[in-house]
């Protein structure tokens, strides 16, 4: 078995290279949003998986977009090609919303974890009983929780659906008033953004923060982050990014990676963030703003919508996310906004 300290692009090159030979692979990766199976700090075993045994309920190791290493579970397996899924649905067991995988992406599956100097068994006996039943119901939840950490997934369960309420909202809103501050994210925000985002590659004492502001300024001026914090406390953040000149699939600029923490949202934070990064994407000579959103979050389409975002038509564009919803990816659709 081979431990591994090295952390994001590398870590998921070096993953590929050891699975692909069969090999076992252990590290620890800071960040998870597998919360509560997997916390910061744990140490996850991960073995090479075949595409024809992926199925319901397991935790997989695959590479993101961006090349890093996430792990996740799978909630739904897409239609098979040849005797083999071509697609694979993953979620994590925190909050967080559905992302289709395709399964070269996929590097291997966790099959365990280390915690406290303690190893747990993922694929076997009661956690992947648990985490079958974490996928088909809520008890899940409860059944992979410490005791003492019951009562926070219990509340972090029900917050997102008192948030629902409007006197709720309307409360939240005037407690945080005035205390919302919204922004261009600037060097000082990187631990805010590694909060927010989760990212696996970051850890204050590491190095890994002159890295991350390194990708912040070279990405400028084409890309940046607007970040919200309340209280001092980091609570969203949201993407603007413009692709180059000849991109034919993403034309002007667009929004990407639109978040508010759980515990912050209904305060009105994701507005204030889109609005920022509108006139962000003015001051940098934009005459269009586009987005993507899922057909079924009503919420998404309600608050692009006041903010003046309308369906529009991208023939090339639409025909990849009509591809995408045949290998069993969610059915989304393109908002844009014109600027003055």
């Amino acid at each position: 078995m081979q431990r591994v300290v090295l952390t994001g692009q590398e870590l998921a090159d070096l993953a590929t290279e050891v699975l692909s030979a069969q090999g076992t692979l252990r590290f620890v990766a800071h960040g998870w949003s597998m919360s509560p199976m997997l916390l910061p700090g744990d140490a996850i075993i991960v073995a090479p998986v075949g595409n024809s045994a992926l199925k319901v309920g397991m935790i997989v190791l695959y590479r993101s977009p961006w090349g890093d290493p996430i792990a996740h579970r799978i909630v739904q397996v897409g239609p098979e090609t040849r005797g083999e899924p071509s697609v694979v649905i993953v979620r994590p067991d925190a909050a967080g919303s559905d992302e289709w995988v395709e399964v070269g992406s996929v590097l291997g599956q966790v099959i365990a974890m280390e915690r406290g100097g303690k190893r747990r068994w993922l694929d076997r006996g009661r956690l992947s009983w648990a985490g079958m039943l974490r996928v088909r119901s809520r008890l899940g939840g409860l059944v992979l929780a410490a005791p003492s950490r019951v009562p926070r997934h219990v509340a972090a369960r029900a917050l997102p659906k008192l948030q629902r309420f409007r006197g709720y909202r309307r409360i939240a809103a005037f407690l945080a008033d005035n205390r919302i501050r919204i922004r261009v994210a600037e060097q000082e925000d990187v631990p805010s953004l590694a909060a927010i985002y989760r990212w696996d590659d970051y850890c204050a004492d590491s190095g890994n923060e002159a890295s991350i502001i390194q990708q912040l300024r070279r990405l400028e001026p084409d890309q940046c982050h607007v970040v919200a914090t309340l209280w001092n406390k980091p609570a969203g953040a949201v993407v603007l990014r413009r692709f180059p000149w000849n991109e034919e699939l993403y034309p002007d600029w667009w929004l990407f990676d639109l978040i508010v923490r759980v515990r912050y949202r209904g305060m009105g934070i994701a507005r204030g963030l889109v609005r920022t990064a509108i006139q962000e994407a003015g001051h940098r000579g934009a005459g269009r703003v586009n987005v993507i959103v899922e057909r079924g979050n009503s919420a998404a389409h309600e608050l692009y919508r006041e903010l003046g975002f309308e369906p529009t038509s991208l023939p090339i564009l639409e025909q990849k996310l009509l591809q995408d919803v045949s290998v069993g990816g969610p059915r989304r659709l393109v908002l844009s906004k014109a600027l003055p």
